[in-house]
């Protein structure tokens, strides 16, 4: 007599999960049993099924099915993020168009190394094209500057700037990290070994996105360039502190265009952020060559090398930002929500300082009232955060950053905003790396809180 076996418990939940409608035939019970057995998915799997999960609806029952097949132990889910299996095979060139938050899209051309496998995480080389350059064009151009520095890589170039310019649009301050979550959705990359590279009116758009954009980076290769900002000066002294864990090598001809002794704007610049780095030991690396600038640039192989072979160096405990819009506030496990007043953004910024006032203090904080500002510090069970302009923020803790059994304060621009346990979520492990499509850095809790009032604090 044919009879049918339903799936009672977590298999019951698994075949919600995938969609599956399973029975089997006859009356032998240890065929049940081994069918059971065969049929029943491994975590890594449920895990895998969840990301695959184009809904919230399919992926909480996902996450249902997760937390009951790991019995609640949210160290065995987090064990199996780095080795999940979500990525096919993928011509070595190509093109991908990649929709955007601004509701515009992209195309990206991309070329993969020979070795790319799908199961590897690769590092990532975006190439910041010049106006009217093609993507293929400026891809080829980092391919020879670079040489060997770059190899293997994952090399893409957009076909036009994204996230490089300091005047934005809002809804477009959104578009960089989306791109690259998308280009994570495609190829495996290793999100500790993301680089920006780029030459001319193309490196000023790679020096902005790694200033405004830090914690998507480990380094930057820039030729000829210089972050364009408003009051350069004043400026550099809020942003260029961003870059406090952001290896930079910047390469630069010391003459006029014209071939003349004169320096060019292009050395000035970089010569005065190469002096401010060496003050404030920020990881700027310049080197100045001889001859006119817009002729060719030989990089230095040992400092390009160097750059291309850094890696994130764990959670860092203390972290600050500056920054225009919401989509820039990103310091990792502190990040932005919203902007508190009005969002800056203006393309032109004229500021007259009266004639007994000190002028470069004038202008740096006028710069600063119209920016905003997150920062955070980690010590034991302390939490201190510091937010200007800022009208909430979100806090996503990762295993080893607190003591998850002890109580957890949490101050926020002077005032506590939280005593007590914080729990390790399933849920916002999994929903966390889904939000980011990376899944090298677990967070086990999240937490947000509303700014009422700005911070106290007074910029630098």
């Amino acid at each position: 007599m044919v009879r049918q076996v339903r799936v009672r418990g977590a298999i019951a939940i698994i075949a919600v999960v995938m969609g599956l409608f399973l029975s089997w035939g006859g009356s032998s019970a240890p065929a049940q049993v081994e069918a059971e057995a065969v049929s029943q998915p491994s975590l890594r799997e449920l895990v895998e099924t969840y990301y695959r999960c184009g809904d919230s609806k399919g992926r909480s029952q996902a996450a249902s099915a997760i937390v009951s097949a790991a019995e609640g132990d949210i160290d065995k889910v987090a064990s199996e993020l780095p080795n999940v299996h979500l990525w096919s095979d993928q011509p070595e060139g190509g093109v991908w168009t990649i929709p955007l938050p601004s509701s515009e899209s992209v195309e990206v051309t991309f070329r993969l190394p020979p070795d790319y496998e799908p199961v590897r995480a690769f590092p990532l080389l975006v190439v910041m094209p010049k106006p009217g350059e093609t993507p293929q064009s400026a891809l080829n151009a980092a391919n020879l500057a670079l040489g060997s520095a770059c190899a293997p890589v994952v090399m893409i170039a957009p076909n036009r700037t994204i996230g490089g310019m300091f005047h934005e649009r809002t809804p477009a301050a959104n578009d960089l990290p989306a791109l690259l979550r998308e280009i994570r959705k495609h190829v495996h990359v290793d999100a500790d070994s993301v680089f920006l590279f780029g030459t001319g009116a193309g490196g000023d758009a790679a020096w902005m996105a790694a200033i405004m954009y830090s914690f998507e980076f480990v380094g930057l290769v820039a030729v000829d360039s210089f972050p364009r900002v408003p009051y350069p000066e004043q400026t550099y002294t809020l942003l260029l502190p961003n870059l406090n864990e952001l290896s930079v090598l910047s390469v630069w001809n010391a003459g006029g265009a014209d071939g003349s002794s004169d320096v060019s704007p292009v050395a000035a610049f970089n010569r005065a952020i190469v002096d401010f780095a060496k003050r404030t030991s920020l990881p700027i690396v310049g080197v100045e060559l001889p001859g006119a600038a817009n002729t060719s640039v030989q990089l230095p192989e040992e400092e390009t090398e160097a750059i291309l072979d850094g890696r994130r160096s764990g959670v860092r405990s203390q972290v600050q930002h500056w920054f225009r819009y919401r989509g820039q506030g990103d310091c990792g496990w502190i990040r932005a929500t919203e902007i508190a007043g009005d969002v800056w953004e203006d393309d032109q910024l004229s500021i007259v300082p009266a004639p007994t006032t000190d002028r470069d203090r004038f202008i740096t904080d006028t710069i600063a009232e119209k920016s905003a500002f997150i920062g955070g510090r980690i010590d034991g069970q302390n939490i201190t955060i510091e937010t200007r302009r800022c009208g909430g923020v979100e806090l996503r803790l990762a295993p080893g950053q607190a003591d998850f059994t002890k109580p957890i304060i949490i101050v926020c621009n002077g005032r506590k905003r939280f005593e007590g346990l914080i729990r390790p979520s399933v849920a916002d492990l999994l929903e966390s790396a889904y939000e980011d499509w990376d899944f090298q850095h677990p967070v086990y809790a999240r937490k947000t809180f509303a700014i009422r009032t700005d911070s106290p604090f007074e910029g630098p």
